[in-house]
C-alpha cells in the first residue's frame, strides 16, 4: 500500500463508526415499529423486563462507536496524487484540508473524502435558502457534467439505476435530507452513495466516485479505465443535497469495511479567476468553499 501513514486508530474508527451509524438506524426503526404496533405490550413480562437493560447496553455501545466516528483527528497527511474527477472552475466542499473526518464521520471510509462542485461563474449555482425547499437538479451547473477517472485502474463496482432526486435548497429541505439519511443507511453504500463507481488501482487502493447521474455510466465491472477517461456524469443520487461528485480513496473495495486514505489532487490551480494561469499548483487539496480550476494547465469554462 502506498499510504502507510494511516494509523491503526483511524482504521478502527472507520469500521467502528460504520457499525455505530448502522446500529443507530436499525435501533430507531425497530423501536418505532414496536411502539406504533404495540408489540412491546404483547411480549412476555420476562422479555419486557429485559428491554431496559438491553437498551442501556445498546446505548453504551453506540456512544463508544459515536466517539470513535465523530471525534476530530489531526489534519490529513499527504497522500497519493489523484486527478480531479471534474474539470473547469470548481468549488470544494467538506474538504479534509480543513477538518478530519471531512464529512463528520469516519464511517463508510469517508475520513478523507471531498465533495467537488462545478461553478463556472459567480452566481451560476442557486444559493441555499429562500422559499423553495427543493429544486430540480437541472438548475445546478454541476448536473450532467462529465466525470473523469481520477486514476488508472479496474472497475470493481458499478452501481446505476438510482434516481436523481430534487435538491434540498433551504433549511426545511435540509431537515428532510437529515431524516432521509437514516433510511438510506439501511440500504448501505447503494443508499448513501447512489449511483457510484469503485476503481481498484495497481497498489491495491480503491477510488470511489459517488452521486453519479442515472444512466450515465460508460464503464462496467471488469473494465480497465485510464486517468482522465470520462466514466460518467455528475448526478444527484444517494444522500446528497445538490449535484456534485463525492471522491474518496480507500484501503478496500467495500465501503462499510474499508478505511479512508488521504490523497491530493495534482492537476489543479487554486484561484477564483475566470481563467486559470498556465500552470499547475503543487499537489494539494483545496479547502472547503475554495474555488479552483482543474483538469489541464490552462482552464477555460
Amino acid at each position: 500500500m502506498s499510504t502507510p501513514n494511516l494509523n491503526l486508530w483511524t482504521r478502527l474508527a472507520a469500521r467502528t463508526g460504520t457499525i455505530a451509524l448502522l446500529s443507530l438506524t436499525v435501533a430507531l426503526v425497530v423501536i418505532g415499529v414496536a411502539t406504533l404496533t404495540g408489540l412491546l405490550d404483547r411480549l412476555p413480562e420476562a422479555v419486557r423486563a429485559g428491554v431496559g437493560p438491553a437498551a442501556l447496553a445498546l446505548l453504551l455501545v453506540f456512544l463508544v462507536g459515536l466517539a470513535a466516528t465523530y471525534l476530530p483527528r489531526p489534519a490529513a497527511p499527504d497522500g497519493d496524487a489523484l486527478a480531479s474527477p471534474i474539470r473547469g472552475r470548481c468549488r470544494a466542499v467538506n474538504s479534509p484540508a480543513d477538518q478530519v473526518p471531512s464529512h463528520g464521520v469516519h464511517g463508510f471510509a469517508q475520513t478523507y473524502a471531498i465533495d467537488l462542485l462545478h461553478e463556472p461563474a459567480d452566481g451560476a449555482r442557486p444559493t441555499f435558502g429562500g422559499r423553495r425547499a427543493m429544486r430540480r437538479p437541472e438548475e445546478y451547473p454541476s448536473f450532467g457534467r462529465p466525470v473523469h477517472a481520477p486514476a488508472d485502474g479496474r472497475v470493481v463496482r458499478a452501481v446505476d439505476g438510482a434516481r436523481d432526486h430534487r435538491c434540498r435548497s433551504n433549511w426545511l429541505g435540509y431537515l428532510y435530507m437529515v431524516v432521509e439519511s437514516f433510511v438510506l443507511q439501511l440500504r448501505g453504500p447503494r443508499g448513501l452513495l447512489g449511483n457510484h463507481l469503485i476503481i481498484e488501482r495497481a497498489d491495491g487502493s480503491h477510488v470511489a466516485l459517488a452521486h453519479l447521474r442515472r444512466g450515465s455510466l460508460t464503464v462496467a465491472v471488469g473494465d480497465r479505465v485510464h486517468r482522465g477517461e470520462v466514466v460518467a456524469e455528475v448526478g444527484n443520487s444517494g444522500n446528497t443535497s445538490e449535484p456534485h461528485v463525492h471522491l474518496q480513496l480507500m484501503d478496500g473495495p467495500r465501503t462499510p469495511l474499508a478505511a479512508g486514505l488521504p490523497f491530493v489532487l495534482d492537476d489543479i490551480v487554486v484561484t477564483d479567476a475566470p481563467q486559470a494561469p498556465g500552470r499547475v499548483d503543487p499537489p494539494s487539496l483545496p479547502g472547503s468553499a475554495t474555488l479552483f480550476h482543474a483538469g489541464v494547465t490552462q482552464v477555460q469554462d
